[in-house]
């Protein structure tokens, strides 16, 4: 696939969705009271895969509450490459500044509160009408200079993404750990294509496309 036309005539990054589901379809546990906590989903060999994938994007975006609940570094510590800049959705800056996440060396917090660089932080504000129209949202990065996006979570905002149509390519790894009651992991719709698939240790990754490439 040609990654390069796709930026250039959509106007916006070439965007790849990511996750890890357990063989009961959760992304994460869930207590008795409903209050959802990480779990470890994926092999180490798979992580390495992912990091790798990571190294190959200019961006990460997750969302509020991912950051919160999985705190996650989002770096690629288990593959030689650059970590990419990190996107964090929090429209009222709610994310806590210890967060792991914040190690990174480039964070563009988006938010409807302020515009503003400092430092390694460019808290950006978006136009209002870009937080329902996520082809609209992933332009607006397209202008920052992201040329292509991974995605990994949660799975509220990854459905979002599936929803609006505005993502090119996803990595689904499927594994064999059972989480009881959880979160369920993001559903693709019809428009899609299965490319290819490969394990890694036990895990196996599925690669799928959008119909239309």
């Amino acid at each position: 696939m040609n990654i390069g036309a796709v930026t250039i005539v959509s106007q916006r990054p070439f965007i790849t969705l990511k996750w890890a589901e357990t063989a009961d379809g959760n992304i994460s546990g869930m207590d008795e009271s409903g209050n959802q906590h990480p779990i470890k989903i994926s092999s180490v060999e798979s992580d390495r895969l992912m990091h790798g994938l990571r190294a190959g994007h200019d961006a990460i975006l997750i969302g509020r509450k991912t950051a919160e609940i999985d705190n996650p570094r989002l770096n690629t510590r288990l593959f030689p490459g650059d970590s990419p800049t990190i996107i964090l959705l929090d429209p009222d800056l709610k994310t806590e500044v210890g967060s792991k996440i914040f190690d990174a060396e480039n964070i563009i917090w988006v938010n409807r509160l302020k515009e503003l660089k400092t430092g390694k932080f460019h808290f950006f504000k978006p136009d209002e009408s870009a937080w329902s129209n996520l082809k609209e949202l992933a332009k607006a990065f397209y202008e920052l200079g992201i040329n292509s996006l991974l995605i990994e979570g949660g799975s509220f905002t990854l459905q979002k993404w599936i929803d609006s149509g505005v993502w090119d390519e996803c990595f689904c790894i499927q594994t064999p750990v059972i989480s009881g009651p959880g979160t369920p992991a993001p559903k693709l719709g019809k428009d899609t294509v299965w490319t290819d698939s490969f394990t890694a240790g036990p895990d196996v990754l599925k690669v799928i496309r959008k119909s239309f490439f």
